[in-house]
């Protein structure tokens, strides 16, 4: 590979079609329009996380919750790979953020902008928390089928998790989701 492209590399990130064959390997060819400059704070191994991690939450939070300020969403996962964006979004976008997340993750979350944390080890957050606008559900399995009861009636679930995809569940395959790339015109 030239030096120049070398160059051009060391300081941007793609967004490339994940679907596309060749899309995940080492080196893949995109369109300029998906490159984006990597901010100089962050590693590459960061970088690279950004794209899926960072669409997700904003096509599930934005795109399809079509989440307002001042509602209540809880974001199960939230110091996982998406919550941790989630999170963020949400707190931007002016809502209330309650995340769970394990001990050793709570000063963290709070940092990005959660307004109430649950340690999901040491308590059932629907124990602690009801009618909430959204749950965002990074984890599935249990965690999605006990987040139904704290849903306001008009409430809307996103679920992301790999085990709600093949589901027969009309509700669950109403929540979930996966990112898509953003197609340029």
């Amino acid at each position: 590979m030239p030096a120049a492209t070398r160059q051009v590399l060391a300081f941007t990130f793609p967004v490339t079609d994940w679907f596309a064959d060749g899309a995940t390997a080492q080196f893949c060819i995109t369109l300029p329009q998906n490159i984006a400059r990597k901010p100089a704070t962050l590693s590459h191994e960061a970088a690279a996380s950004v794209p899926i991690g960072a669409l997700t939450s904003w096509q599930g939070l934005i795109d399809r919750a079509k989440l307002e300020p001042g509602e209540r969403v809880l974001v199960h996962g939230g110091a996982g790979a998406v919550g941790l964006y989630a999170v963020q979004l949400a707190h931007i976008c002016g809502a209330r953020v309650i995340t769970t997340v394990s001990t050793q993750d709570i000063d963290f979350v709070k940092r990005l902008g959660a307004n109430e944390v649950i340690d999901y080890k040491a308590c059932r957050f629907e124990k602690e928390v009801r009618d909430v606008d959204v749950v965002f559900d990074a984890v599935g399995s249990d965690t999605l089928e006990r987040s139904w009861s704290v849903l306001k009636p008009s409430g809307r679930m996103i679920a992301i998790a790999a085990d709600s995809e093949g589901t027969s569940e009309e509700r669950v395959k109403d929540a979930f989701f996966i990112v898509e790339p953003i197609k340029s015109s």
